[in-house]
């Protein structure tokens, strides 16, 4: 939901990034000095560097602006070391080196020019080709280096590819873009060109003639410029820029090349010249990327004789008969440079027509009407690029056009847009298209009902996006008439609002609401208040919101207020009417807006408004520094955070922002998350001012949701959470600030008894609709489960007078409340108990809710139970929750009844292998009453019905399948554990999830278990109920699992230890802080924790851990925990060592039939032998015995290949060991005889290292084994004589 917050990030972190470049530039570029000399270039460097520097810069096109205080000391040494390049080694480009078996070794050349891209991908090609060195006598080296190295003269003798490989696209693009620059010499290229150049055979499909008379420099430029024009990479455009700078140069003109490369550039575009019909697609972006360039850039006087053929030309490739047309429309980009040519043509036309003052248009008398009808069309493009080149192509023609053409495109515009617009009056369902209003309220729809809508269904996204997108580049250039800004502000307030979602749900308004911000920056930066003073305008409809049921004074609440009759029609409108209206639009999208470049767009317009007309607006100043760029990056903290305080700043913004809330940027969205959100907003809203505003804010939710058709069940879900957290914030405030209990006193229990009708209507369409029941398919919907619960859930709480401290949003709803919360509120906003009706409809709708298997439905119904317990009297709660107890574990009765009773582990593992939704659901809700039907200070002796959901919950957690182990867990943890509870039972069914491995499918899903058991032992623990000899039970166990495998469980296992050392006995607090999930696969936390194995009660369930890490872990984590075990072995005394040597040795005989702990243990004990480490025990002559027999039962009959590559390197290991050296000989020996050729050639390998029989080296081990007994009893007759 979400944007990324990254810009204040990189504007920290921005000084370092470009520190880091400054540094590391030098070294990357030039050697090493040497004493008295001058750094040298260097002629290869490692693409890796590069990328490295490229990593640096590429952060920077968020913020590019953030580069240019040191864009000069950035790019000079890059400038500096491409020009030392040219001039020394440019001949030694495709030379091998030494260097050129590494594969990652490029020319400096090639380094330099992808960081140069970089900076143009970030900066702009325009402003980093100012920093280029602009010499002309690096002209010709340049060329002649772009030729060379790109091989494009083909040389005869070369077949084979460089070393290097040829030149990349990078370095093409930027050597052109290069030669583009040093072509602004004043010097006539005569004058620096060489004429003993030979010139090449070029490839290139737009083949040129040339007059003979044109230096040699010119012929090569041409010929470089045209082949890279039909290349389909990013070189086209800089070629582009170079033919265009070569053409409009004056000697260039004098010797008639313009006229020849313009003709040649029509030529290809004739439809009679076959050389249009196979013309390549990208080829003929070029050409046409060429003619807008060169109508661009030329001189007037120049265009005068060549405007009209060009016009003629584009006019036949537009032509449906042109051979052309086909790649013409498919291309988005050549579409696009079509547009930018007919721009051009117009605006030269036009300045032409005007300058000469001739009767007869250069281009034809109806050539601007047809252009401006292409570009209106263009605007409904299916590509964006193309609609944003059209509506800027229409604002730059109509700035050269007279006022009365420039209205006329404004009311094309206008009617294009409200042409599919539509209106729907929310109570009737009657529907108005936009032709069937009155001419002159089209735009405002004024002469609907007040309870009408705007509909977008009909509405083409993209065509509003252009034709917006026209209206705000014409109020930028200024071009817009004085007379229609009235009507495309209230274009762009409708823009502004404007949404529509594709079939899959994605949001295709996102770029008309952009267009509207850029429409409202633009209209504030070029109007002036003067402007705005003289405007005849209404004050449209479209100015206010229209929601069902809101009223004119205060959902728009404009200051002064305006009288009835005044309200529509021509008048004169005070500016600070109209500048407050556009305010509070804008503080609406910045606040609430769905996607993070329109909250960011508003805000900016925004600031561009309330600073030009800083007096004119409510608390302007105090606006824009609450409404702050930055600060509405996140959308959460957006809605929660400066909604709410914009709120706080004028009543006026508070009506906007709740209008906004309770409209498609809220509770509207079809986002769940978002809506929890929007709701959660309106509750902090309707208590951020007066608390009167609290009943208003309830009242509109109320009526929204009863003209909110059945069917839109999203809406309906965040207008019923809307309605429970207003009732949350009354509590919250009511437990704190005492101003408000008179108000609260008056108003709110009235309007909070209608709310538990809410309760089970709220279901319906309407409180009389009786047509839908409670057991639909509709509303078991999971969106109105989790609603209706939390609406129960918030006026029980409410009616029970319990005061709530802080709570967080409302799928999180506390099941119990702390020591000492009932306070003054018995008369503060308390909701009185339900009817006798409604008490039971309640009932049956968390019967229903129960039976939801969705994880938001499980906990809302959870806590709306608990609330909702408070109501009820003792006998109830205990006859319910005995029910549910039976509903979750039918044997558990007969167990309480007769523990002796036969086949009752077999009917406990029947019944708990299955789980349904309602079981997960009533686990959560056994779990949140737990509190209220019986003690829980731990002085008195637990009730019936509380030990009996502690046994339900350690059965499931038992026999039940993972999901369901893990719900009892958290239950258990919320629920159970977070009071004095001291049975036994919760002792041993933590003890059961620490332990849990479950393996299936999907790998260790017990890991989940096992993570919800740490997180419950740690709350256990903050009790501090349990004893010594239990919290070293605990302990153990959870020392086991933060030194375990898997990275998820070590930390959680070592947030626990860390949380609790001290209660633990393991210390006063732990040497090591760990803060990251990273530190617990670190060398320093495997010695923290091997530091505990010096307590006797831990150290061999630790070791058991701490081997899955060092046998099998994750690389980093098996390199860590070896080391630091090694280490700590080795600086233990001889009796100390003995003892976790026998400890490691139980481990590994008590586990020999688990694979899990096996194989690991294997894999250490392999490595302390290879380690010389186990070898260091003399004094224990059975442990290598032991050993020995305990590898040879594990490995029997095993065809596990990992397993028995693990024994053959402990034999190997146990060969140094006097005791058994000659019995592990034996044993490898043996196994030269292996079925496994892989294993055989394991022991032949380890036989020889410890050995050195060559003998062994020579033999194919793969062969037969008859085949190889003879050898192995050589082998074995040799060992019998050593």
């Amino acid at each position: 939901m979400d944007a990324t917050d990254d810009d204040n990030l990189l504007q920290r972190s921005s000084l370092n990034l470009i520190t880091e470049c400054l540094d590391s530039l030098p070294r990357f570029l030039c050697k090493a000095e040497s004493t008295g000399r001058k750094s040298a270039v260097r002629r290869l460097v490692r693409d890796t560097k590069t990328d490295q520097l490229i990593r640096l810069l590429e952060p920077f096109q968020e913020w590019p602006q953030l580069l240019d205080p040191q864009l000069s000391a950035l790019l000079q040494p890059l400038v500096s070391a491409f020009i030392d390049y040219l001039s020394n080694y440019a001949a030694q480009y495709h030379q091998s080196t030494g260097k050129s078996s590494f594969s990652d070794i490029i020319p400096l050349p090639r380094a330099i020019c992808k960081i140069l891209y970089t900076f143009c991908k970030i900066r702009g090609a325009k402003v980093i080709s100012q920093f280029f060195n602009n010499e002309a006598k690096y002209l010709e080296p340049m060329l002649h280096a772009l030729e060379g190295w790109g091989r494009m003269e083909k040389l005869a003798g070369e077949p084979a590819p460089p070393t290097h490989g040829l030149i990349v696209w990078q370095e093409k693009y930027i050597l052109l873009l290069w030669l583009s620059h040093l072509l602004l010499t004043p010097f006539d290229l005569k004058s620096i060109s060489s004429d003993n150049v030979v010139l090449g055979g070029h490839f290139s499909s737009l083949q040129v003639d040339l007059p003979g008379n044109l230096p040699t420099i010119v012929k090569r430029l041409v010929y470089v410029s045209t082949y890279h024009l039909s290349l389909a990479s990013k070189e086209r455009e800089a070629a582009k820029v170079l033919l265009v700078r070569l053409v409009v140069r004056p000697d260039m003109q004098r010797i008639g090349l313009q006229g020849t490369l313009i003709y040649w550039a029509l030529s290809l575009l004739e439809p009679s010249n076959g050389k249009a019909a196979c013309l390549p697609q990208y080829a003929l972006t070029g050409v046409l990327s060429f003619l807008a360039g060169f109508l661009v850039s030329a001189d007037p006087d120049a265009l005068k004789t060549l405007l009209a053929p060009i016009h003629t030309s584009i006019q036949q490739v537009r032509s449906e008969q042109s051979p052309l047309y086909t790649e013409m429309t498919s291309s988005t980009l050549t579409r696009k440079v079509a547009i930018k040519i007919s721009r051009a043509l117009a605006v030269a036309g036009i300045q032409l027509d005007r300058k000469c003052s001739c009767s007869i248009p250069t281009l034809g008398h109806d050539t601007l009407e047809e252009t401006i009808d292409y570009l209106l069309t263009a605007l409904a493009d299916k590509d964006t690029t193309v609609r944003i080149a059209a509506s800027k192509a229409l604002s730059v023609i109509a700035v050269q056009l007279e006022p009365e053409l420039v209205e006329n495109i404004v009311e094309s515009i206008v009617h294009d847009l409200h042409e599919d617009a539509l209106w729907t009056d929310v109570l009737t369902g009657q529907t108005f298209a936009g032709s069937d209003l009155a001419p002159d309220k089209l735009h405002s729809g004024s002469s609907l009902p007040d309870s009408s809508q705007q509909n977008w269904v009909a509405v083409n996204p993209a065509k509003w996006h252009g034709l917006v997108l026209s209206l705000s580049h014409l109020m930028y250039r200024e071009s817009m008439p004085a007379d229609q800004i009235p009507k495309v502000i209230d274009t762009f307030t409708l823009a502004l609002r404007f949404e529509q979602r594709s079939s899959s749900g994605a949001s295709v308004g996102t770029m008309v609401r952009d267009a509207a911000c850029f429409g409202f920056w633009a209209l504030a930066r070029r109007c002036s208040l003067k402007d705005i003073w003289i405007w005849q305008a209404p004050i449209l409809d479209a100015t206010r919101s229209r929601h069902p049921g809101s009223d004119h004074a205060s959902s728009c609440a404009l200051t002064p207020p305006i009288p009835p009759e005044e309200s529509f029609g021509l008048r004169q409108t005070p500016p600070n009417i109209i500048l407050q209206v556009l305010t509070n639009e804008l503080v609406v999208a910045a606040s609430l807006d769905s996607a993070g470049n329109i909250r960011r767009g508003a805000s900016a317009a925004l600031q561009e408004l309330v600073g030009r007309h800083p007096d004119t607006i409510n608390d302007g100043i105090d606006l824009v520094q609450v409404v702050d760029y930055h600060a509405v990056a996140l959308r959460s903290r957006a809605m929660l955070e400066v909604a709410i305080r914009t709120s706080q700043i004028d009543e006026t913004y508070w009506h906007a922002i709740l209008n906004g809330l309770l409209g498609w940027r809220g509770i509207g969205s079809p986002d769940a998350q978002s809506r929890r959100q929007a709701a959660k907003a309106i509750g902090l809203l309707a208590l951020s001012r007066k608390p009167d505003l609290a009943a208003f804010t309830i009242h509109r939710v109320q009526k929204q949701l009863c003209m909110t058709a059945m069917k839109n069940l999203e809406e309906r879900h965040g207008l019923i959470i809307a309605l429970a957290e207003i009732v949350l914030e009354m509590l919250r405030c009511g437990s704190g600030l005492v101003e408000f209990s008179l108000p609260f006193r008056q108003i709110p229990n009235k309007v909070l008894a209608e709310l538990w009708v809410v309760c089970h209507t709220g279901w319906l369409g309407s409180s009389s609709d009786g047509a839908e029941t409670i057991s639909s398919s509709t509303l078991r919907s999971p969106l109105m489960l989790e609603a209706v619960c939390l609406l129960i859930s918030a006026l029980a709480l409410s009616a029970s007078s319990i005061a709530l401290p802080s709570l967080g949003t409302g799928s999180n709803l506390p099941s119990s409340p702390s020591s000492g919360t009932h306070s003054m509120l018995p008369s503060l906003g308390k909701a009185p108990y339900p009817s006798t009706e409604d008490f039971g409809m309640l009932s049956h709708v968390l019967d229903v809710s129960r039976k939801g298997g969705d994880p938001t439905v499980i906990l809302a119904s959870a806590g709306a139970t608990a609330a909702f317990f408070r109501l009820c009297d003792a006998f109830y709660l205990e006859k319910l929750g005995f029910a549910w107890v039976r509903c979750l574990d039918p044997p558990l009765l007969l167990r309480l009844e007769d523990p002796s009773t036969s086949n009752l582990e077999a009917a406990y593992r029947r019944i708990h292998g299955r789980i349904e939704d309602s079981t997960l659901c009533l686990v959560a809700t056994l779990a949140a009453i737990f509190h209220q039907v019986g003690p829980i200070d731990g002085s008195l002796p637990l009730s019936p019905l509380q030990l009996a959901i502690i046994v339900a919950l350690h059965l499931k957690v038992k026999y039940g399948n993972i999901d369901l182990k893990c719900a009892c867990l958290r239950a258990l943890t919320s629920g159970v554990l977070a009071y004095r509870v001291t049975d036994k039972t919760v002792l041993s069914t933590l003890n059961l999830g620490l332990e849990d491995y479950t393996n299936d499918q999907r790998g260790d899903v017990g890991s989940l278990v096992r993570a919800d058991a740490v997180d419950a032992v740690a709350m256990a623990l903050s009790k501090d109920i349990y004893t010594v000899p239990e919290r070293r039970i605990l302990a153990s166990a959870v020392c086991r699992l933060a030194v375990e495998k898997l990275d998820k469980v070590r930390f959680r296992a070592s947030s626990c230890l860390q949380f609790n050392w001290k209660n633990f006995g393991l210390g006063n607090e732990p040497p090591i802080i760990i803060s990251d999930i990273l530190q617990t696969s670190s060398t320093e936390y495997c010695q923290q924790m091997l530091s505990l194995c010096s307590l006797d009660w831990v150290r061999e369930s630790l070791l058991e851990g701490y081997i899955t890490s060092a046998g099998a872990g994750s690389e980093s984590l098996l390199r860590a925990s070896r080391s630091a075990l090694a280490c700590y072995l080795e600086t233990l005394c001889d009796g100390d060592l003995k003892t976790h040597c026998i400890c490691l040795m139980d481990i590994l005989w008590g586990t020999h039939e688990t694979e899990r702990v096996l194989i690991p243990t294997m894999n250490v004990l392999s490595f302390l032998l290879d380690a010389g480490i186990l070898q260091l025990v003399h004094d224990v002559e059975l442990v290598w015995e032991r050993l020995f027999d305990s590898i040879e039962k594990c490995t029997a009959k095993t065809k596990n290949i990992q397993k028995l590559e693990t024994a053959v390197r402990i034999y190997a290991g146990l060969t140094d060991v006097q005791k058994v050296s000659k019995t592990a000989l034996t044993k490898l020996t043996k196994m030269l005889l292996h079925p496994f050729v892989k294993i055989r050639n394991a022991a032949a390998d380890s036989l020889y290292i410890v050995t050195g029989y060559e003998e062994l080296v020579a033999v194919n081990w793969s062969k037969p084994t008859k085949e190889l007994r003879s050898i192995v009893g050589r082998v074995e007759s040799r060992l019998e004589n050593v």
